[in-house]
């Protein structure tokens, strides 16, 4: 039997979140690595930036790094 967390909001609104996998290799959670730092996201994340560009797609850790990006982004997309 499967058991939830319940989070009770302000408004009075209950959520339900899925209880995290105990075994994180098997969770089958894809790593990609931002262009800017180089540090490992989430795209499934729900604070993951993201930016579509020439056709890709490239995922942020921060709205900082993606607007470095965006300032520059043939900087960052030699450099991958």
């Amino acid at each position: 039997m499967s058991m939830r967390t319940t989070d009770t909001l302000d408004e009075g609104r209950v959520i339900f979140r899925e209880p995290e996998p105990d075994n994180k290799e098997s969770s089958n959670q894809v790593q990609v690595t931002d262009p800017v730092c180089g540090m490992d996201v989430d795209p499934n994340s729900h604070s993951a930036e993201l930016l579509d560009h020439g056709g890709t797609r490239y995922y942020f850790c921060s709205r900082d790094c993606k607007d470095k990006f965006e300032r520059d982004p043939e900087k960052f997309i030699t450099a991958i």
